[in-house]
């Protein structure tokens, strides 16, 4: 198995009482490469049937490359605080989530 990936990003904010808005733009790349080499004997256990064997069963490799920007805004709430953001990208992408910062 081989993973090679990278990105780069600039981005912005504007904080605004308890409100945080912000946006990027970048852009990213990943490549991934799996194989299951050998050979494998697998038995059918049915009667009358022989064991088949395969060899190299399986090599994949995926490449994807895109620019991106992104939207988001983050609400605190005292020590607590909600996220969420959208990412346009080839794989278009929707984040939310929730914290405690606790200083």
């Amino acid at each position: 198995m081989k993973f090679n990936s990278w990105s780069i990003q600039a981005l912005i904010s504007k904080k605004l009482s308890v409100l945080t808005l912000y946006a990027a733009a970048g852009y990213g790349s990943v490549n991934s490469t799996a194989d299951i080499t050998g050979t494998f004997t697998f038995n059918a256990n049915q009667e009358g049937s022989s064991p088949i064997s395969v060899t190299n069963p399986l090599a994949m490799s995926v490449d994807n490359s895109s620019a991106r920007l992104t939207g988001g805004l983050r609400v605190k709430l005292g020590p607590f605080y909600i996220n969420g953001d959208y990412t346009l990208q080839k794989y278009n992408t929707l984040t939310v989530g929730t914290g405690l910062a606790i200083r």
